[in-house]
């Protein structure tokens, strides 16, 4: 379309360069018609009038447009310098408001805290005259209006039509613009992308909200991105409330519904329920979709099933959290386990870290290889703050500088940490943690191979079972640990009272009532060792391995299929081929894909991979300008075929690359080579005398498949 900018501004009459010209057949003599028409040039004498300041507009309010452009450039100057604010504030994710002394009429006090926004609004204010006078003129009209109010006894006053960018108002509507452009920026690229993937969770923020973030997974550019998209307050967290705030957010930015290819939720009912969850309803709607979960998060499930399956379990990991907490909260009692130990720290359990219980169990109670081999000879590389621990607690047992309350509880964690169940406890999870924490730490590794993953977890899931029926090295294990520090105890230089449980407490006979009908009475495990055994070491173990079997099968297949296209792979594949069950899953997932094709092609890419994965950049471009003179004759054959099929064609070599002109109603081929006319090189010694390469540049061609040189 072609348009006429100056009657567009400055005429208003119906004419086709003013909405837009399109007939290209007549247009230039449109254009000389419509140059001397009488609309263009009254719109030719209004725009040099305006831009000699001599139009109607300006002889009669040219001071007023004149102070308005200057008002209207100091305004976005200052809006700049706002939006560059909010993003620092925004990078840097700390508050923009303060509670208090935020008024206009109070930033001249300097003594006050008036929040981060409008404090590094004030410190810009000093070196920028436009935004300074800004600020000035912000603070004397507040100021006006704050006593005017107070005169008239009014308490609550609002700024009524000062315009101040500086409001609280003024910085939530920037920062929505600027979430909206956002959003647009990264709704542009999924639309681009095509497909993507959802990752969804809630958790409740510092002002007890529960808020809901909704990030989008995606491909473009050859690039894998991230982004999180929306962040939304829900009041409910069932599984239909959270799939109707996914379906509006994807509506609002426009996203089909239907491009979401998987998700990749937590395992709660909410999320991951067979009948109301999150991923239920997606799979209802779009066909394939797919549910993935990282399985570093889902071996973190595991262990913690171990750890919460049991009352003896349970109190075993609060009692190491207590110790930490009682030593942590006090300094004074921190240094009293300083003295004893000034190196190893406690560690902490975290509700999220997946390796705290390990570190803290460790640090506390060592390692397990050293108690099960009883080879104290090590000691000194099996470091571990049990000893220290059980001195610091006696210290403030007896210390008369602290509390009733608190020597009272370093008592109580005493007697607990003494506990020859506590120690046994501690002996079986840290055989546990022995062979599932390798697991986790590979789990959480890039570039991961989903083979030897698989192939990790069977071997994981292998030990476990023989720990479990290895009771006895459990045992043996605990044994150790206690006579170990026993001796410790008794050649301490001071005479402790401290005194380790070496055997199981015997507890009362528990009998059942038996009831009328019954012939014969349920057995009962007499032996404290075998109950420990059956009920706690057994139903712990179990626990783990049937948390394994069921959460590690999800999806198995499809991870195998997966690791097909790495290319750590490719030379098993070039040697055996694609295995005959292959594939199978991602075909079924991406219907419109060829599973033979796919074969064919895959085995075909393995097969270049060596020479692909070798090829450098920068060796490309060195060895443009190195000819092969197998492919130049190939050239020429491949031209001379050409030029016999079809008889129009004109071949031309010059230089080794291929180039294709059309010229009426002949096409020419043309090779290039950096030596020149290389055919006239090759045929030289049958070339005629007044042949030479000054004469017959640009003078070989193929016509009709025939060679000549004119």
């Amino acid at each position: 379309m072609l348009y006429c900018t100056i009657c567009l501004v400055h005429r208003n009459d119906v004419s086709k360069f003013r909405y837009g010209f399109n007939d290209w057949r007549h247009i230039t003599q449109r254009v000389k018609e419509h140059e001397h028409s009488k609309h263009h040039i009254l719109s030719a004498e209004s725009y040099m009038q305006d831009k000699k300041e001599k139009s109607v507009s300006h002889l009669l309010f040219g001071a007023q447009m004149e102070k308005q452009r200057k008002e209207v450039f100091e305004r976005r100057c200052i809006l700049l310098q706002i939006i560059d604010v909010i993003k620092l504030i925004g990078k840097q994710g700390i508050p923009y408001r303060g509670d208090k002394s935020e008024a206009a009429y109070k930033l001249d006090d300097a003594s006050l805290n008036h929040g981060n926004f409008l404090e590094i609004i004030l410190f810009l204010s000093n070196t920028d005259g436009i935004l300074k006078s800004r600020v000035q003129k912000s603070i004397e009209q507040s100021k006006k209006a704050y006593q005017s109010a107070e005169a008239k006894g009014n308490k609550k006053y609002g700024r009524g039509s000062l315009v101040e960018f500086l409001s609280s108002t003024t910085v939530t509507n920037i920062i929505q613009h600027i979430g909206h452009e956002i959003q647009n920026t990264i709704s542009n690229q999924v639309k681009e992308a095509k497909l993507f993937s959802i990752m969804m969770d809630t958790t409740m923020d510092l002002s007890s909200f529960d808020q809901c973030s909704i990030v989008l997974r995606y491909v473009i550019h050859d690039e894998v991105c991230e982004r999180v998209i929306a962040l939304k307050h829900v009041i409910s967290t069932s599984g239909q409330s959270l799939f109707v705030t996914l379906c509006n957010t994807l509506n609002v930015l426009n996203l089909p519904l239907e491009n979401c290819i998987s998700n990749a939720f937590d395992g709660a009912a909410n999320m991951y329920g067979q009948y109301n969850g999150v991923s239920t309803k997606l799979s209802e709607i779009i066909a394939n979709h797919i549910h993935t979960w990282c399985y570093a998060h889902i071996l973190n499930l595991v262990i913690s099933d171990a750890t919460q399956c049991l009352t003896t379990c349970v109190s075993f990991f609060s009692c190491v959290q207590e110790v930490h907490v009682f030593f942590k909260e006090s300094y004074k009692r921190f240094s009293v386990y300083e003295k004893e130990n000034p190196s190893l720290r406690l560690a902490s359990i975290g509700a999220t870290r997946w390796r705290s219980k390990n570190d803290a169990i460790v640090k506390i109670f060592g390692r397990i290889d050293f108690w099960k081999n009883g080879d104290f000879q090590l000691e000194s590389q099996y470091k571990c703050v049990y000893y220290e621990l059980l001195v610091s607690l006696y210290n403030i047992l007896i210390s008369k500088e602290f509390n009733s309350k608190t020597r009272n509880d370093a008592l109580s964690l005493l007697k607990k940490i003494c506990s020859f169940e506590t120690i046994l406890v501690a002996m079986m999870f840290l055989q546990i943690f022995k062979i599932t924490t390798p697991l986790s730490d590979y789990l959480q590794t890039q570039n991961l191979d989903f083979v030897q993953a698989y192939n990790h977890i069977s071997c994981t899931y292998a030990s476990l079972l023989k720990v479990k029926a290895n009771f006895d090295d459990t045992m043996k294990a605990a044994k150790s640990f206690v006579i170990y520090f026993k001796s410790k105890i008794e050649n301490h230089e001071d005479q402790i009272d401290i005194e380790i449980e070496e055997e199981l407490p015997i507890r009362r006979k528990k009998t059942i009532k038996r009831m009328p009908g019954e012939l014969a009475r349920d057995e009962c495990i007499i032996d404290d060792i075998d109950r420990f055994r059956v009920t706690i070491f057994n139903y712990t173990l179990d626990t783990i391995l049937k948390s394994i079997e069921t959460r590690f099968l999800l999806h198995k297949e499809l991870y195998l299929e997966l690791e097909c296209f790495d290319p750590r792979r490719f030379k098993d594949i070039r040697k055996n081929g694609v295995p005959s069950n292959a594939l199978k899953k991602i075909c079924q997932l991406l219907p419109n894909i060829d599973r033979g094709k796919l074969k064919d092609e895959l085995v075909s890419f393995a097969t270049s991979w060596p020479l692909i994965s070798k090829t450098d950049l920068h060796n490309a471009y060195n060895n443009l300008d190195e000819d092969n003179i197998e492919d130049e004759w190939f050239i020429v054959y491949l031209l001379k075929e050409i030029t016999k099929e079809y008889p129009e064609l004109i071949a031309r070599y010059v230089h080794f690359n291929l180039m294709f002109i059309q010229y009426f109603k002949f096409f020419m081929f043309s090779v290039i080579d950096s030596d020149g006319e290389f055919l006239l090189i090759e045929a030289a010694e049958c070339l005629p005398n007044w042949a030479n390469p000054d004469n017959c540049d640009q003078r070989v061609i193929q016509l009709l498949f025939i060679i000549k040189c004119i």
